[in-house]
């Protein structure tokens, strides 16, 4: 099916969910290729040197990042671990682990670009919408991307049933023909 994936992780457990998708999608195609990244995003004033303490001195800029990429290369690595703990039957595979920093969607777009992916796997964000990451990684690359569907997605969807509809203009021409004793078709 695929030969090329790669699943983009914030580390969360969404995420997991995510390469646990593109781990059995990956054994199910012989010689596939499973790529998982993780992106470090920095607030902009970090990112732009706004901050006066690293105009300063660009070593303590340089620390921050060296141990944020650290910290989330040895997330990374115990996430996959676990994966490959849990379902090591199913992983024939190696897993490519990275872990770059940047703005997320445009460094996702470049590493798919840069290995030749054919899918894109994303998690879904809070409440089981698409993240902003994920709608910009949708809009931004040519090729698949793939939404990881959320444990407990039922519960939130009945949730969702007893939200009030969004007014349309049909609705509200409703409404008001009813508040004020018409009624309109």
């Amino acid at each position: 099916m695929f030969s090329n994936i790669l699943v983009a992780t914030d580390l969360t457990e969404k995420s997991v969910l995510a390469i646990r998708l593109a781990a059995k999608l990956t054994a199910q195609t012989q010689g596939a290729q499973l790529t998982v990244l993780h992106v470090v995003d920095f607030p902009a004033s970090l990112r732009d040197w706004s901050m006066p303490s690293f105009r300063k001195d660009s070593k303590l800029y340089d620390d921050l990042v060296a141990r944020q990429v650290q910290a989330a290369e040895a997330t990374l690595r115990a996430q996959i671990d676990e994966l490959h703990m849990s379902t090591a039957a199913a992983i024939m595979h190696p897993i490519l682990a990275l872990v770059r920093t940047g703005s997320p969607a445009q460094t996702i777009a470049s590493c798919a670009d840069e290995h030749g992916v054919d899918v894109i796997i994303v998690a879904r964000g809070k409440g089981g919408v698409l993240g902003s990451t994920a709608e910009q990684v949708v809009r931004m690359v040519g090729r698949t991307v793939l939404v990881a569907p959320v444990a407990g997605m039922r519960q939130l969807l009945k949730r969702r049933q007893n939200v009030i509809p969004f007014p349309t203009a049909k609705r509200r021409r409703s409404a008001a023909a009813s508040s004020d004793g018409r009624s309109r078709s």
